[in-house]
């Protein structure tokens, strides 16, 4: 089958299966909903580093945590973004494309040693900038601590 007449395909079923909830009375099936919203990120290795960079903007220091799993090596960002508009008044939306609420994002980092006791961070203009040392020698479990550069 064409790639074009796939993607009709597939547009075809979305619109029956939207009716047939509608119809049915169910609503949006639960898979469409989302729930939270992740932010963007860049991941670059250096010979000495592994750097990550995530779009938080609107997040304000107090409202992210960043965590580094070693059993998965794993590094998790999570946190909100408060919609401060909506909340004063109710205003009538034209727009909208800025997501709020809870967000969450898991990062596989590359399998290297890392020394995460040494990781810096820097925070300004809506980016985290995480620098993550690499080493011999790998840390059980860290939560990294937010700190001005």
């Amino acid at each position: 089958m064409p790639r074009r007449d796939g993607d009709e395909w597939l547009l075809q079923v979305g619109v029956d299966l939207e009716r047939f909830m509608n119809d049915t009375g169910l609503g949006a099936p639960i898979l469409a909903r989302q729930r939270g919203w992740g932010p963007r990120v860049d991941m670059l290795e250096t010979e000495t580093h592994v750097l990550v960079r995530f779009e938080l903007a609107g997040v304000r220091r107090d409202q992210f945590q960043l965590t580094f799993r070693p059993a998965r090596n794993v590094l998790s960002i999570h946190g909100v973004r408060r919609d401060e508009q909506n909340e004063q008044g109710n205003p009538r939306a034209h727009l909208l494309e800025i997501e709020h609420g809870e967000f969450a994002r898991d990062l596989v980092l590359p399998e290297v040693e890392l020394a995460f006791a040494e990781t810096r961070t820097h925070f300004y203009n809506g980016l985290l900038l995480v620098a993550i040392p690499k080493s011999g020698t790998l840390i059980v479990e860290h939560t990294v601590t937010i700190r001005e550069v």
